[in-house]
């Protein structure tokens, strides 16, 4: 008997129903997924009608008891065999592969793992033992997601399968290759990654993917098998429904969303399904335990025919489920069966409008105390869309002055009815100066072009990109020298429907009105129909001082016509001309790099305070700045010499602070610039490897002077191989990892009481600054700052050694963004 599900009653499906040929969508059964007959989202209905015939009718299908389609993030039909049912749970065998690899993601994206390139032997450090002679001990847990480490593998042994320790069996077979040369397919390496994952996080396999990915998706009867110690198998053993497989697959062509919630990263699943095996000889391509298939799909594939398969062109998911103890079929028979289906998937795809998305912006209809962002669908309205959005900090701060806000938006077939969002605002909205943060989008439908961002403004309300276009600077920065002018450009973009126009106005910041530069305004104005770029000429003073680069600002408001204003001020820069060639360090600014380069930062605090930063020299690429007191540092920056990689000179710098600040670096031989701006509230740094292109022709700084850090005497009683702070109540310690899989100790060079710094390669080059302060006063707690100038994963661990407790701190997969935690170690 077979339970045909594609029609609200089989006798439908066959057409001897009332109304032959007309399907319905899949019955509801409480597990949360959205349903709609195959023809409201592109699929013909007697295309897949076809499919189906041809699952129960070929023989070569005769095992096959469940398939599953969603398009449109809809399930659209289902066809069931034999005494299965929609209800019915089934070991997937190696499709649990593909769950462990996103766990292992989620404990990643929570710093929970340090980077796919951490040595095992550190992710397990209670099978330590097992991994300390060589090649084992270069095994990482990337060799391991991607079936490349080298260890000999049956993976028919019942000595495994039957062990009262299987990790340790694993990690006790004999090497046949050397780590990442050679792909041997092996379920006790996907163990071992579940182990890693337990380890990690505290939790059992099951628990841990119950929590972040199960409960969020809705499934609440999946079941893992356990070994005999009790642990979950990490490359088989799940039990689940079809249509819960299917949820897996959407997840995954989501990037990691699921009604309007991140549970996976975005990086992670891109890197997962991508081929991650090109460079291992005679290698299948293979991601992170997901198979890579042609036309840009990839496959969950399991013992004899379970598959999830995921086809990201086509917004196509498909599962498949087979009585896998019944197949004698090889592998890869079952594969070419299942995407048979997914060829005729796509050829019962038909032509669709699915139309755009378009998103405004407004003050909340009479309620001054929100923003309400409407959403339409114009253009068309074929199959279901569904779109994430989420605020984002900018000027103005979750939390601060309005209300964080995420979440999911969906229009079924036919439906063309505006959505609205309410971001509530708080008492410290607007205020005496213009803020702004932003609302994004992400599409999570295919084939349907929606909208990335809107940056709405607190004080005059922003809208969002509409026909009347928007007004924007076409750079962040603009230079003049004394005695000239600074000329800012300003273009009217997207759109140029009726008139509008926009006031500008200079305003000081460490430059002076009447004494550095002529203040200056007025109105810009595009008629209808016209855009492209107004100049704004703001003449500069000349002085006798020998002085740093000034900055003021060029300010836009009162905006007419409707026009999007998505940033409100660009900084001017003011070169000192009389300095002569080359450059002299002075008060605010400090030369790096022979003196070829000159470097200067400004700051404005959280309340307005606005200061220039004291700099000081580290060596002679590195130096570091404080704001508000010397013993604080609160941004390092080093200028890096690429010319032998990509013919430019590099600049890194990364933060220990969440105030806004702007780095000015200055290439005295060439008179070039460049302006590099720290929103407030953010606290990551920047790695640019083309800030300066090296012009033909250079001749170099003569006799650079090339210099190390000094060592500073360590505070308090340091260990060996440590980083003290306060006196040594703080020690640090960092570990790196390469993407290669090489890896290192961080080295200590110690700098003020608070504030120390780590070198990885050579000793000019500062990777990582680390300090700790007292905030004992403000919450009771000591606070961390770290600061990374390397785009390498590292580890750091801070040990307060009064308390005697430890906190870890890693940098998987967000290069340049530094922590800030003041909660690390309560008192």
């Amino acid at each position: 008997m077979k339970h045909l599900i594609l029609a609200a009653a089989i006798p439908t499906l066959l057409g001897v129903g009332p109304a032959p040929g007309r399907a319905q969508p899949p019955p509801d059964i409480g597990d949360g997924w959205f349903r709609s007959a195959p023809a409201d989202q592109g699929l013909d209905n007697q295309a897949v009608r076809e499919i189906f015939n041809r699952v129960r009718s070929q023989s070569d299908y005769r095992t096959v008891r469940a398939v599953v389609i969603v398009r449109h993030g809809t399930l659209v039909a289902e066809v069931y065999f034999g005494d299965f049912t929609s209800e019915s749970l089934k070991n997937v065998h190696s499709v649990s592969k593909s769950v462990t690899s996103l766990a292992v993601g989620v404990a990643m994206d929570r710093g929970m793992l340090p980077g796919v390139n951490a040595p095992l032997a550190n992710l397990l450090p209670h099978y330590a033992h097992r991994l300390t002679e060589a090649p084992k001990n270069r095994i990482t847990l990337r060799h391991l997601l991607t079936m490349t480490a080298g260890l000999a593998w049956n993976e028919t042994a019942g000595a495994f399968w039957n062990n009262a320790d299987s990790v340790d069996y694993v990690l006790t077979r004999d090497v046949v290759a050397q780590p990442g040369s050679e792909f041997l397919y092996s379920s006790g390496l996907s163990h071992v990654i579940a182990e890693v994952n337990n380890r990690a996080s505290g939790m059992s396999h099951l628990a841990f993917v119950q929590k972040h990915l199960f409960g969020p998706l809705g499934i609440t009867t999946a079941t893992w098998d356990p070994d005999l110690s009790g642990r979950h198998w990490g490359g088989t053993g799940l039990r689940i429904r079809p249509r819960d497989m299917a949820k897996i697959g959407q997840l995954t062509l989501q990037e990691g969303l699921w009604e309007g919630r991140r549970l996976v990263s975005r990086e992670w699943i891109a890197e997962s399904t991508r081929g991650q095996t090109a460079d291992v000889a005679g290698a299948p391509n293979y991601g992170y335990q997901w198979w890579i298939r042609p036309q840009g799909r990839y496959l969950a594939h399991g013992y004899n025919g379970q598959y999830i398969g995921v086809d990201p062109e086509a917004d196509i998911v498909m599962t498949m489920i087979t009585l896998s103890e019944q197949s004698p079929r090889p592998q890869e028979t079952y594969r070419y069966y299942f995407e048979q289906l997914q060829d005729l998937a796509r050829e019962a795809m038909r032509p669709e409008r699915r139309g755009r998305l378009v998103a405004t912006a407004a003050a909340g209809g009479g309620d001054e105390d929100s923003i309400t962002i409407e959403v339409n669908r114009v253009g068309g309205s074929d199959g279901a869309v569904t779109l994430a959005y989420g605020t984002r900090n900018g000027s103005a701060r979750a939390g601060r002055e309005f209300r964080r806000t995420e979440g999911e938006l969906r229009w079924e077939h036919e439906d063309t009815s505006t959505r609205r969002v309410r971001i509530p605002l708080l008492p410290n909205a607007g205020g005496d100066t213009d803020s702004d943060f932003r609302f994004e989008f992400e599409s999570m439908s295919g084939g349907i072009e929606a909208p990335d961002r809107l940056r709405l403004e607190l004080g005059p309300r922003g809208r969002a990109v509409n026909p009347a276009g928007s007004i924007e600077f076409t750079g962040p920065a603009f230079p003049g020298h004394e005695g000239d002018e600074a000329t800012i450009s300003i273009e009217r973009r997207g759109g140029t429907l009726g008139e509008v126009s926009v006031r500008y106005r200079t305003m000081p910041r460490s430059a002076t009105p009447a004494t550095d530069f002529s203040a200056t305004f007025g109105r810009l104005v595009w008629k209808d129909g016209e855009s492209g770029t107004r100049l704004v000429h703001v003449p500069l003073m000349a002085d006798d001082e020998i002085e740093r680069s000034e900055l003021f600002d060029l300010v836009l408001s009162d905006v007419s016509g409707g026009a999007d204003l998505p940033e409100r001020r660009a900084v001017g820069v003011i070169q000192d001309m009389t300095a002569g060639p080359g450059c002299a360090d002075n008060d605010g600014a400090l030369c790096l790099s022979g003196g070829r380069f000159r470097v200067e930062v400004e700051w404005q605090s959280h309340s307005g305070e606005r200061g220039i930063g004291a700099l000081e020299r580290l060596s002679d690429e590195t130096g570091i700045a404080t704001f508000f007191s010397p013993e604080n540092v609160e941004l390092v920056f080093k200028l890096l010499d690429g010319r032998g990689i990509n013919d430019h000179h590099w600049v890194y710098y990364g933060a220990l602070s969440d105030v806004e600040y702007w780095l000015t670096v200055t290439d005295t031989l060439h008179d070039r610039i460049v302006v590099y701006r720290n929103p407030p509230g953010e606290i990551c740094g920047r790695g640019d490897s083309k800030a300066f292109a090296e012009l033909v022709g250079v001749t170099a700084m003569s006799n650079p002077a090339v210099s190390t850090p000094s060592a500073v005497e360590t505070d308090g009683d340091c260990r060996p191989g440590a980083l003290c702070l306060l006196d040594g109540r703080f020690e640090v310690t960092a570990e790196w990892t390469k993407a290669d899989g090489e890896t290192g100790i961080a080295t200590p060079l110690p700098g003020a009481g608070a504030t120390g710094y780590m070198w990885f390669f050579s000793p000019g080059n500062i990777e990582l600054a680390v300090k700790a302060l007292d905030g004992t006063t403000v919450n009771n707690a000591f606070w961390v700052f770290a600061a990374g100038l390397t785009d390498v994963d590292y580890q750091v661990t801070v040990t307060d050694t009064v308390a005697d407790v430890s906190k870890t701190y890693s940098n998987p997969s967000r290069p340049f963004c530094g922590l800030g935690d003041t909660s690390a170690f309560p008192q």
